[in-house]
């Protein structure tokens, strides 16, 4: 018996050894872990912890002032071209924040799979950068535009220049696959809300800055100037101070089938983890539904209501506005997760809290006839920001780390399309309602925001199975289990003789254990 299990024997006793020495050069510091690109994924790990916050703050303080820039110019616009009537002006002035929003959308959401599958092979730095390019030539086109006082429609080649380039939605993708690739699990949730408070500053400062401005200087060309320069040094930063973290495989091409299939086979069951598919599938669902309540292009219909009749808001209180909504929900969703979390309320849950804090915001936001009244809505929905950060962080958990780039580029894509369908139905139906009754639309949001929930209740009473890394640990313990129980494998402090600390090897425990028999 003994000569029929000596080849099995020596590999066991090679790979004690092996283990053994892994260990002693871990105590030591000395131990280094194979990177070969083909196996392993991301594993260049920057030594500073603040990187691509700057670049997402930079990107958004940009970005969101082209929103109410956009919005009042276009505003003005129509109002100048004859059309008299006040609803006249608001259906005007929606409809062609649909146009530009479709522009804008429909390369964006191609870009997004492209770069954001490419990224897992060839880099996260690329995706970081080319929006801030994309946003710098689009912003540049409209400052000509401005300048030389062109028809509007001309707007939609520099919104389809910036969908082109990927948007606001390939810059996330690429932080957040940035952030995934330099935290652990348990500092993912925090850092991805990071990410997010960062770009809810960003907006803040952006929306103030540009509804000051405008209101001191109405011409809107040096506003445009101004922010062209920003996304300048956003990429200026992005190419010079982000380290990259993926170790670049050479073979990697950016117009490959596999950037595409591979945002789709992310969903496909895993023989490892059975139900990891119907958790992303139901969380993926559920961002659909939040990404469209929350859209940007929501807030293109909230400034046409605050400029209208009751509340004739001037482009300075728009922007304190918006300032408050993002003061607010960093003040709430700071304290919000460290409480729920210290608590032991799990993402989902976090997620499900936030998303009842919207829904009040908005069905206080629809009976709003009162500036006090829609200064109350930022505090009712201070919890908003938790929700999609929760659903990202479980979504990356449940996933392999060299998947994250490609996760978050399905995640990306589908926010950009749910921004298109927020654009075309909330603006449809805020054209639509207006002579009935301004307040419908933001019902309807909320409505949108009721399904999400639901449906996290369904992965609540369902998803009761690991996560990536948690199967994968027990796995690992199940194996050491099976060895141990099996093959006799020593374990720390055995009194047998040979091997190092105590340890008796495996050959000398297998060969007592014959003995008994």
């Amino acid at each position: 018996m003994m000569q029929d299990v000596e080849p099995l024997l020596a590999a066991l006793e090679y790979s004690d050894r092996f283990h053994r020495s892994v260990e002693e050069e871990r105590r030591k510091g000395t131990y280094k872990e194979d990177i070969s690109p083909a196996i392993a994924g991301p594993r260049v790990i920057p030594k500073r912890k603040v990187i691509v916050e700057p670049a997402v703050l930079l990107y958004f303080l940009a970005g969101s002032a082209c929103g109410p820039l956009t919005t009042l110019y276009m505003y003005q616009r129509v109002a100048e071209s004859g059309v008299n009537l006040e609803q006249l002006i608001q259906q005007e002035a929606a409809r062609w924040n649909m146009y530009l929003g479709i522009a804008t959308m429909f390369p964006s959401v191609i870009a997004t799979i492209i770069f954001g599958a490419h990224s897992d092979k060839a880099g996260r730095v690329p995706c970081i950068l080319l929006p801030c390019i994309g946003g710098a030539l689009a912003l540049g086109i409209n400052a000509i535009i401005i300048f030389l006082d062109l028809q509007l429609y001309y707007m939609l080649i520099s919104n389809f220049v910036s969908g082109c380039f990927g948007g606001y939605t390939t810059l996330l993708l690429g932080s957040m696959a940035y952030v995934a690739d330099t935290t652990t699990e348990d500092q993912r949730a925090f850092r991805i809300f990071v990410i997010d408070g960062m770009l809810m500053f960003g907006a803040a400062l952006g929306e103030v800055g540009v509804g000051y401005w405008i209101h001191a200087s109405p011409n809107f060309l040096w506003q445009t100037v101004a922010i062209t320069v920003m996304f300048f040094v956003a990429g200026l930063y992005a190419f010079f101070f982000i380290p990259e973290t993926v170790i670049k495989d050479p073979s990697a091409r950016l117009l490959d089938k596999r950037n595409f299939t591979d945002v789709f086979t992310v969903y496909l069951p895993k023989k490892s983890d059975p139900q990891r598919a119907w958790r992303l599938r139901v969380l993926f669902v559920t961002l659909l539904f939040v990404a469209t309540a929350q859209s940007v292009q929501v807030n293109t219909i909230e400034i046409l209501y605050q400029i209208s009749e009751p509340l004739c808001w001037t482009s300075v209180l728009v922007g304190i506005y918006l300032a408050c909504v993002t003061l607010f929900m960093a003040i709430g969703g700071v304290g919000g997760l460290f409480s729920m979390q210290r608590c032991g309320v799990p993402d989902a849950g976090i997620a499900m809290v936030g998303i009842m804090s919207a829904v009040a915001a908005k069905i206080l936001e629809g009976f709003a006839t009162k500036t006090y009244m829609m200064f109350l809505v930022t505090v009712v929905g201070m919890l908003a920001l938790l929700i999609v950060p929760m659903i990202r962080a479980m979504m990356s958990k449940a996933v392999d780390p060299k998947e994250q780039g490609t996760l978050f580029a399905s995640v990306s894509s589908i926010e950009t399309l749910c921004s298109l369908l927020a654009n075309v139905i909330f603006n449809s139906i805020y054209s639509a309602t207006v002579a009935i009754y301004k307040g419908i639309v933001f019902f309807s949001i909320a409505g949108v925001f009721m399904v999400a929930f639901l449906i996290l209740v369904i992965y609540n009473i369902g998803a009761r199975t690991p996560s990536y890394a948690e199967l994968k640990e027990i796995q690992e313990d199940e194996e050491t289990f099976i060895s141990a129980k099996y093959f006799k494998e020593p374990v720390y402090g055995s009194t047998k003789p040979g091997g190092d600390s105590g340890r008796g090897t495996i050959r000398d425990t297998w060969r007592e254990t014959e003995a008994e028999f």
